[in-house]
């Protein structure tokens, strides 16, 4: 499918250019009920919030990729993917050598995994380098109007509720955040995922276009193995 041509954003310096070629997303595995009710919610409106609460392996990454390279061919919104620099609850991004994208790299493991899963490496590369795929730690957003853009915010539980609050508002009307994290893995004690899950859990929100899902242990996709590991830990 080619992408329309569209104006640049305020925050980018770029023209999206009108694409030379077809670009098709490889998907090898069938979505259940539940994530194709998340595909439509992410691709029937304009903008809005998704959030998706799950334990590992319920394919919150592979979901929200691919919900936003579907946007992206048929709307033209760039994608924007943002998550916690936080390898571990004592270790920074700062401790790593080398500049910002250099540092941020092994951080970018799970999209460039799934990207290479969805694409092919040419279409990956010209994708990154008109800055139609872009991958951002989250501490260098503040000030920044995300206009015509699709927004992944990856490892949620990962991140401050001041964090949160920044990245939901620099929204502009026609943005689309994807919101993803699991609760049992957060690496910080001050994280605010829990807090946006119970504040936009409410029919006002949805109204809003702020929707909401919970992926259970009974979604997980990955192996019976990890669907026996999750289970154990949410024995009392």
């Amino acid at each position: 499918m080619h992408m329309a041509k569209k104006n640049a954003s305020k925050d980018s310096s770029f023209e999206i250019p009108q694409m030379e070629k077809n670009i098709h997303i490889n998907r090898k595995h069938k979505l259940t009920a539940k994530q194709t009710k998340i595909l439509k919610a992410i691709l029937s409106s304009e903008g809005g919030v998704i959030i998706i609460d799950g334990p590992a392996g319920t394919s919150k990454t592979y979901l929200a990729l691919y919900s936003a390279l579907q946007d992206m061919l048929n709307t033209g919104r760039p994608i924007m993917y943002l998550r916690s620099v936080v390898e571990s609850s004592t270790r920074r991004i700062g401790h790593l050598p080398g500049n910002l994208d250099e540092k941020f790299f092994p951080f970018t493991g799970p999209l460039d995994d799934k990207l290479e899963e969805f694409l092919e490496p040419m279409d990956i590369k010209y994708l990154k380098e008109n800055l139609l795929i872009e991958a951002r730690p989250i501490n260098y957003i503040r000030g920044r109007d995300w206009k015509s853009k699709i927004v992944i915010i990856d490892e949620a539980q990962n991140l401050t509720r001041e964090e949160l609050l920044t990245a939901m508002t620099r929204a502009s009307i026609d943005t689309k955040i994807i919101m993803c994290g699991d609760l049992m893995q957060s690496d910080i004690k001050d994280g605010g995922f829990e807090e946006i899950c119970e504040k936009f859990a409410d029919k006002e929100s949805k109204n809003m276009g702020i929707h909401q899902f919970t992926f259970t242990k009974n979604d997980i996709l990955r192996s019976p193995l990890v669907k026996f590991i999750v289970s154990k830990f949410q024995q009392k």
